[in-house]
């Protein structure tokens, strides 16, 4: 169901109504990602606006709110765009735009994505997170995702892949990996000793992960695997398209890294430590 710009273009300029209607445009991006040993290999991302960034935009609502998201298709290719644990899909030509809505009524995370072509276009990028909350202070935010330079490369040139000989090379947290990503103010937990601190987590890519806590035990306080929800744990396994919202409340100061178990996902092009690790300060 395509819908055109013309007439209600004007919805879109950053606007934020009340009565829980929130508008928003995004833009559907190619370019090229730049990994943690500053390789290139193509990729897609969601931007706010029509320059390529290889981090995906996120989207921070309330419950009640229903979501108005204007898509702009900046790339070449036709697009399927669908919101995790809604029926309906959003078809796009190459240069199109539509008009997306959804509502949501509880808290949670959901990943917003391209369903089409065999998890090519999520693979390659577009796969961001909606972000669910009452909650508006200490939320950190991790998209989780691994690539093989040489499965973008080859998606790109629209050459099949086989998945089942697929090795990844690069892990990131919100498109960095480490350490550029201690700089990412969204992905860096920093927090006191008695806050309430959550973390809105999604699984974008295809591999599972396992994320390791050091100093605390956190609390998954949503999960799209229900049966999850209450659990305690200092271990992740993480599925992918899996999201959670994870709660802790620190007893104690310090410098704790967060990592995945899996010691591969700390690397980078194969250079150690430049993956799949964010640090947390706590102090008093």
């Amino acid at each position: 169901m395509k819908q055109k710009l013309l007439g209600i273009a004007f919805i879109f300029i950053a606007l934020q109504c009340a009565g829980g209607n929130i508008y928003q445009k995004i833009y559907i991006n190619k370019g090229m990602m730049t990994g943690a040993d500053t390789t290139l290999f193509p990729a897609l991302a969601f931007n706010s606006t029509s320059a390529f960034s290889q981090e995906n935009t996120r989207i921070n609502l309330k419950p009640g709110d229903s979501l108005h998201l204007w898509v702009v298709n900046n790339d070449s290719d036709a697009h399927f765009i669908r919101a995790q644990g809604f029926g309906m899909v959003y078809g796009m030509k190459k240069g199109d735009s539509l008009l997306c809505t959804f509502s949501f009524s509880k808290e949670g995370v959901y990943i917003l994505y391209d369903r089409g072509s065999n998890n090519k276009f999520s693979y390659l990028g577009l796969a961001t997170m909606i972000c669910v909350s009452n909650s508006t202070k200490n939320n950190f935010y991790w998209n989780i995702k691994e690539q093989e330079k040489s499965y973008n490369k080859t998606l790109a040139n629209d050459s099949p892949v086989n998945w089942k000989k697929y090795l990844p090379d690069y892990f990131t947290i919100n498109s960095r990996s480490y350490p550029v990503l201690q700089k990412d103010t969204a992905a860096l937990v920093k927090g006191k000793v008695g806050d309430t601190i959550r973390i809105f987590v999604a699984n974008t890519g295809i591999s599972m992960h396992a994320m390791h806590f050091h100093g605390f035990h956190t609390k998954a306080i949503f999960c799209s695997d229900a049966n999850m929800i209450g659990w305690q744990k200092d271990t992740w396994n993480m599925k992918p398209m899996q999201t959670f919202i994870l709660e802790m409340i620190p007893d104690k100061p310090g410098m704790y890294p967060v990592h995945d178990h899996n010691l591969v996902t700390l690397t980078g092009g194969g250079r150690y430590p430049n993956g799949m690790m964010v640090m947390m300060e706590i102090t008093k």
